[in-house]
């Protein structure tokens, strides 16, 4: 009888550390996969969408260029924007786009709209 009932117990001890070693498993994985999501995606409406550095380099020649130069590394009042991957992941790029120091002017939520913003980071970002 004793040794049934270490053997039953010994059984749902495994089960239960099966169960949590594969709920720390999934939630691993799912962290892991946000972790190296593509940072330059942005979401809209359920789908993810990634930055065009051909739309974002328009909306920098309208909006950034008077400050960082025609192609963003000849600086001038703003700072040359050459190797700014370097210096800032994608996700800090647009939080910074968003919400800038001063003196660099605050383009979003409007002229720049979510997706203008993901453009704008990925041209940066291929400087």
């Amino acid at each position: 009888m004793q040794i049934r009932t270490r053997l039953l117990s010994g059984s749902v001890m495994l089960l239960m550390a099966a169960s949590l070693l594969s709920a720390c498993s999934k939630n691993a994985s799912s962290e892991t996969s946000e972790a190296t999501a593509a940072p330059a995606m942005v979401e809209s409406g359920t789908a993810m969408v990634a930055g065009n550095p051909a739309h974002g380099k328009q909306i920098f020649t309208q909006n950034c260029a008077q400050c960082h130069g025609a192609s963003g590394v000849e600086g001038g009042v703003g700072p040359s924007l050459k190797s700014e991957k370097s210096k800032k992941d994608t996700a800090a790029t647009i939080a910074w786009i968003k919400n800038p120091q001063a003196p660099m002017p605050k383009l979003y939520p409007s002229p720049l709209n979510e997706k203008d913003v993901a453009d704008v980071a990925a041209y940066v970002e291929s400087l």
